[in-house]
């Protein structure tokens, strides 16, 4: 579970990765002798765990890099959720991603398409953009809430209830 490799619940694989790390313990603890068990749930983990872990810091700066206002950049790692939206371009992708979104494939699978988005990077391709606020859209709606209606809110509030903030900042781009 999340006390051997935590990801990013956004991709929705935290619950899937818990039930095959137990599973595998349990095997190891009925098939195996006491003295093995720790060397081989290692092994199994770096190989089976460790791929999904290294997969999602990938997608965190990817997002992150997104969220920021940059564009995708070819030289970077590139995300499985870019290699997604390629696929608007490149159904094709779809037999190699697929495996790997219900998780019956690891990471290293989707390596070939990885490389194929890139060179689309290159090329000029880029992800299309989602249909709602833009990010200067957000920023000037955050803006506008730090005094909303006469309402400052403080680090303080936000923190003793970040609910209520966030109703707040969505009630000031209501009107975009």
């Amino acid at each position: 579970g999340d006390a051997v490799c935590t990801t990013n619940p956004s991709g929705g694989r935290g619950v899937t990765l818990a039930i095959r790390a137990a599973a595998e313990l349990t095997d190891l603890i009925t098939t195996h002798p006491t003295r093995q068990w720790a060397p081989r749930l290692d092994t199994w983990s770096l190989e089976q765990l460790r791929p999904w872990f290294d997969e999602h810091q990938i997608h965190d700066r990817a997002t992150r890099a997104r969220w920021s206002g940059e564009p995708p950049d070819p030289d970077a790692d590139i995300s499985w959720d870019l290699m997604v939206a390629a696929t608007t371009q490149r159904p094709d992708f779809m037999p190699t991603l697929g495996p790997f979104l219900a998780m019956l494939a690891l990471p290293h699978s989707i390596d070939p398409v990885r490389d194929r988005v890139r060179a689309m990077l290159r090329n000029g391709w880029r992800p299309p953009t989602p249909p709602g606020p833009t990010r200067d859209d957000i920023v000037a709606a955050i803006s506008r809430v730090t005094d909303h209606g006469g309402v400052l809110i403080s680090a303080a509030t936000r923190r003793q209830s970040p609910m209520a903030a966030s109703a707040v900042v969505l009630s000031a781009l209501t009107p975009l």
